[in-house]
């Protein structure tokens, strides 16, 4: 079975696209792309957040999203079916005997342990731009509708603006709301911004006629 990240990396290189330029252009972070193209799912985001990047990541290199996902949906549902044929091996164990000294030991490195951790998301939280997510409407979508639906996630803490209105979010980052139409083309432009004002800007384009485009 072919791999989503096999599939995105031959088209990128087909279109002569390093990764740095696919950050550039999608603003997902050098590193998920490389775990995206290299399969390694576990290194990533929740579930919702790695659809939207490959998401994003098709659209820049001219595949269609629709047809890219299942791939992706097929390849995780595979990787989880053979973690759950894998028996593990049973070892014998010796009785752990707890000593002073060992004690110690353990309560110091949980301590340190917690500590990075949550400096680790502090920094992650204050430094970075906010992720940005936008699944409705596609790039260079057209209609004859009044209205479009945007829809996406973003961090829970950050604020959000669609062509300047403010948007809002639900407790999980979430947001969902309708934009008029004029006849024409419409650029939309969302932007999430952090506490620190770091921003994350998505644009997209719809068109609206009168009547359906083939």
């Amino acid at each position: 079975m072919k791999r989503v990240g096999e599939i995105l990396k031959s088209q990128r290189e087909r279109k002569e696209l390093s990764l740095q330029d696919i950050s550039n252009k999608t603003k997902i972070r050098l590193d998920y792309l490389e775990y995206i193209e290299s399969g390694e799912y576990d290194k990533l985001p929740e579930e919702v957040y790695v659809v939207g990047f490959i998401r994003n990541y098709a659209e820049s290199i001219g595949l269609n999203p629709e047809k890219i996902i299942p791939f992706y949906r097929r390849e995780r549902k595979k990787i989880q079916d053979d973690k759950e044929k894998t028996v593990p091996t049973t070892k014998i164990r010796t009785p752990f005997k707890l000593t002073p000294m060992k004690l110690i030991t353990v309560t110091v490195s949980i301590a340190l342990t917690a500590f990075l951790v949550i400096l680790l998301l502090q920094y992650r939280m204050f430094s970075g731009a906010p992720v940005l997510i936008v699944d409705s409407p596609p790039d260079n979508f057209v209609t004859t509708a009044t209205y479009v639906r945007v829809a996406g996630k973003t961090d829970k803490d950050a604020s959000l603006q669609m062509n300047g209105e403010k948007v809002d979010i639900d407790s999980d980052g979430n947001f969902e709301t309708s934009f008029l139409l004029d006849d024409g083309l419409n650029r939309i432009r969302i932007v999430a911004t952090s506490k620190l004002g770091k921003k994350t800007v998505v644009e997209r384009v719809v068109e609206k006629t009168t009547q359906n485009k083939e």
